[in-house]
């Protein structure tokens, strides 16, 4: 946790209950549900420092748009939650609050940037959390820490009035982030996504699209079975043994539980990916970020001070040039959607390429950052635990893909061997990824 505000929580929940007491009807569908937050948003009288020593002691003036609609549905706002320094890593660590750890196994990471949502609601100290994704950060710590957790589309959720570190309008010349829920459940996402449609958040941030919440259960709905993709491979990186087997298990239980199971081989489209997300996500140079470290004399993190540098802003015809490839790419994933026996409702994929790797080690996030380019909603579902039997299966001899699958192919040993050395003390989730 980062901000704390139990005795605003507590004065709340009093009141929530006078409330009841006095024959009122609730609030909403949240009334009296505790709700964790990411340190993005901003809540009235309390700081969104985002780890960042520039932003501390400086508290907010005014809740961010999903603050109001939480509090509007009935909500009890307690506390907010790590990110990692710049919000530009995997693993959540920054010099104002230190790094989050793993629940499960503290010598492996918590993921980012919304990791201390992810351990928080690991170690079930939160019912319902929220978090912003725009590579992977809600999917990444669900993964981690065995929770749910859905990246919408970015104009189905509230977003606006949070602090990310940017010059106001900077989102919309890249690639925006979405925010989202991390829960226990899917009945605890849905209750979310329900709370917060009927607050009618459109009326507060233009980007939402005013409609309503429609239940997943609606999706097989129809006459026909569901169809349902499996995609093992993204054409940039290969996944470990474990994962590969994980896939396998997940397309017996759906075959068993009635549901058609297409093989889909989309790796001309999904290894164009990547890159131009990596591309896209660097539009402003980073340049307002440093100057924010740089005010305070603050140093890089060591895993960014290698990784992160203040660039030059890309000039507008690249910026152009990259959205068109991106509109381009768009309309050429449709074409996934349908085979020769007809429309695929959703497709199934994993996280990363990878088990839970230690920390500062996660490699990466093809997997993850492909859907925010394409701005597809993605959930993770928990499958089951690492277990020691995950650590047999040999990485093949084949010639790596890239530069990507060589660092995984050695995160492999690592992860092997680490396990090897903590069996019997700890276990890690698995998770696969729902894209709809």
């Amino acid at each position: 946790m980062t901000e704390i505000f139990f005795d605003d929580a507590l004065k709340r929940a009093e009141e929530l209950d006078a409330h009841l007491d006095a024959n009122k009807a609730p609030l909403g569908p949240l009334h009296g549900v505790p709700v964790s937050l990411k340190d993005t948003f901003k809540v009235r009288g309390y700081d969104a420092s985002i780890g960042l020593a520039a932003l501390s002691f400086k508290p907010a003036a005014e809740n961010s748009v999903l603050v109001d609609n939480l509090l509007g549905a009935g909500a009890v706002l307690y506390c907010k939650t790590n990110v990692p320094q710049t919000l530009m890593a995997l693993d959540s660590h920054n010099n104002v609050f230190g790094r989050t750890l793993n629940p499960f196994n503290t010598a492996v990471t918590a993921g980012g940037s919304s990791g201390g949502e992810g351990a928080l609601l690991g170690m079930r100290g939160s019912v319902l959390g929220v978090g912003t994704d725009v590579g992977g950060s809600i999917r990444i710590p669900a993964m981690c820490n065995g929770t749910f957790g859905i990246k919408p589309s970015w104009e189905r959720i509230p977003y606006a009035g949070q602090e990310g570190g940017m010059l106001a309008g900077a989102s919309k010349v890249g690639i925006p982030a979405s925010a989202g829920p991390l829960a226990h459940s899917m009945r605890d996402i849905e209750l979310f996504f329900r709370a917060v449609s009927e607050q009618r958040p459109w009326t507060l941030d233009p980007d939402v699209i005013p409609s309503p919440w429609l239940p997943l259960t609606s999706l097989g709905s129809s006459s026909r079975k569901l169809r349902i993709g499996l995609v093992r491979r993204d054409g940039v990186i290969d996944p470990h043994p474990p994962i590969a087997r994980l896939l396998d298990e997940v397309k017996s239980k759906l075959l068993s539980s009635g549901v058609e199971v297409v093989e889909m081989d989309i790796t001309l489209l999904f290894s164009q990916c990547q890159s131009l997300a990596n591309a896209l996500f660097g539009v402003d140079g980073g340049n307002t970020m440093f100057d924010l470290l740089e005010s305070a004399n603050e140093p890089l993190s060591p895993w960014l001070s290698t990784r992160l540098k203040r660039k030059a802003p890309l000039e507008l015809a690249k910026v152009r040039e990259l959205h068109a490839k991106r509109e381009t790419l768009r309309k050429e994933f449709l074409s996934v959607w349908k085979d020769e026996h007809g429309e695929i409702d959703a497709f199934v994929c994993p996280v990363a390429p990878h088990p839970i790797p230690p920390i500062d080690r996660y490699n990466g996030v093809s997997y993850t950052s492909s859907f925010v380019l394409l701005d597809y909603p993605a959930g993770v579902v928990p499958v089951r635990m690492f277990e020691q039997e995950d650590t047999k299966g040999e990485l093949p001899q084949t010639k790596p893909l890239g530069n990507w699958d060589k660092v995984n192919r050695e995160l492999c040993k690592c992860i092997l061997l680490d396990w090897i050395g903590q069996a019997y003390h700890s276990h890690r989730p698995a998770s696969n990824q729902l894209k709809r």
